[in-house]
């Protein structure tokens, strides 16, 4: 291994803070992106389930005038 202690990880010969900034940066981003698609995703789903539910309401309703207007 390059480095002997955690420190010299760490550390990394004086540009560890660059290096470790730049890591964090990035599974920060990550994170957003995943948090943000699966919130977009959940409403979506939910908005698709209220639209069926409103056209099965609406299909029920054409179904019952339908059968009024019959007998």
């Amino acid at each position: 291994m390059y480095f002997s202690t955690i420190g010299e990880l760490i550390a990394m010969d004086g540009h560890g803070s660059f290096v470790w900034l730049a890591y964090g940066t990035t599974v920060l981003v990550l994170l957003v992106n995943l948090m943000a698609t699966r919130l977009a995703t959940r409403k979506q789903e939910s908005a698709l389930r209220w639209r069926q539910e409103v056209a099965a309401l609406q299909q029920q309703q054409t179904n019952n005038t339908t059968e009024q207007n019959d007998s």
